[in-house]
């Protein structure tokens, strides 16, 4: 994995793959940052193209439980949801 390409502070894209998945197999995950404007907060959308059909519960359960659920914690960005639909696209 790695990062392919980032254009601070809105764009972030990266290959990443999960212990789980098939030896080599990679997927596309894109970041967008969008600034609402003055305390107004900002919006963050996470795309990702190429989870195994397989592992597509297991990516969103990581991305909701593991890393957005943990960041609208720790900085008191709305509600922790249990619903992974409300958090993703393109998966």
């Amino acid at each position: 994995g790695g990062i392919e390409q980032y254009h601070p502070p809105e764009y972030l894209q990266m290959r990443l793959r999960m212990a789980s998945w098939p030896a080599g197999h990679f997927s596309t995950v894109k970041i967008f940052v969008k600034d609402n404007g003055a305390h107004q907060g900002c919006r963050l959308e996470l795309h990702q193209e190429g989870v195994p059909q397989s592992r597509v519960q297991e990516t969103e359960t990581f991305w909701k439980e593991k890393v957005l659920n943990q960041i609208k914690l720790s900085f008191g960005y709305g509600p922790v949801t249990n619903s992974a639909k409300q958090l993703f696209s393109g998966i």
